[in-house]
C-alpha cells in the first residue's frame, strides 16, 4: 500500500530487476500481487501511468531465478491483450538503477 503513496522500503543489494508493463491498471495490480506472493522478490517501484493510456508498470528485484518463477505465475493472469512488455535485467548497471529508483 505504501508504494501507491510513492513510499518504498529500502532495498540493499540488487542482483537483478524484473519489469512488467500491463495495458490495464487493475490487471497490473493483480499481477503485482501474485508476483510478490509467488517468489522471493521485493518491490522497487510502481508506476501508475494514467497519462499514457492507463498502463501499469512495476519493477521488482531478486535473483534471476526468483524473478523468473514469480513472473511465470504472474503471466498466467494476463491475456495477450493485457500484457504489453516483460523483461528481466541481470546485474543492472548503476546508471539504469539510478533512473529506475528515482
Amino acid at each position: 500500500i505504501d508504494a501507491f503513496r510513492n513510499r518504498y522500503q529500502s532495498i540493499g543489494r540488487i542482483d537483478a530487476v524484473g519489469i512488467i508493463e500491463t495495458l490495464k491498471i487493475c490487471s497490473g495490480i493483480e499481477v503485482l500481487d501474485r508476483v510478490l506472493k509467488s517468489g522471493d522478490v521485493a518491490l522497487i517501484k510502481i508506476y501508475l501511468a494514467f497519462f499514457i493510456g492507463g498502463k501499469f508498470v512495476f519493477v521488482v528485484t531478486g535473483s534471476v531465478s526468483a524473478i523468473e518463477a514469480a513472473f511465470r505465475e504472474g503471466k498466467m493472469l494476463l491475456t495477450e491483450n493485457e500484457r504489453n512488455n516483460l523483461t528481466i535485467i541481470p546485474s543492472p548497471s548503476e546508471e539504469v538503477l539510478k533512473h529506475l529508483l528515482k
